[in-house]
């Protein structure tokens, strides 16, 4: 059984697909227009998809959809090289909704509700 592509790849097949068919000025106006139909039934299912594969948090939870994705790029040096961290809610006098996130190696952040990080 063949993995499914990202919704990443998906999104990119999709845009160069669609810019093919824009550059095609051979296609008619009934062509494009089942193309264009064809698309929004894939866009469709990508959204459908994301529904399911990415948590919907409401608003004011901590932590955030941008913190959880800030943290998965702050965290994946330290998981490539086998080491630790220590994450927690407003530690070293941060605001309530940020979180300081601590690697093995001493190096120290915070992270803001909106995924900005700060060292």
């Amino acid at each position: 059984m063949q993995a499914r592509a990202s919704i990443e790849e998906r999104l990119a097949a999709l845009a160069m697909s669609c810019l093919t068919q824009a550059e095609n000025t051979r296609a008619t106006v009934r062509q494009h227009a089942e193309f264009l139909q064809n698309q929004v039934a894939l866009l469709t299912g990508i959204a459908g998809d994301l529904e399911e594969e990415y948590v919907r948090l409401t608003v004011g939870e901590v932590p955030t959809c941008a913190q959880g994705l800030a943290l998965a790029r702050f965290l994946r040096p330290a998981f490539r090289a086998r080491t630790g961290a220590y994450v927690c809610r407003a530690g070293l006098g941060l605001p309530e909704d940020y979180l300081h996130v601590r690697l093995a190696d001493g190096y120290e952040g915070g992270i803001a509700p909106d995924g900005a990080t700060t060292t």
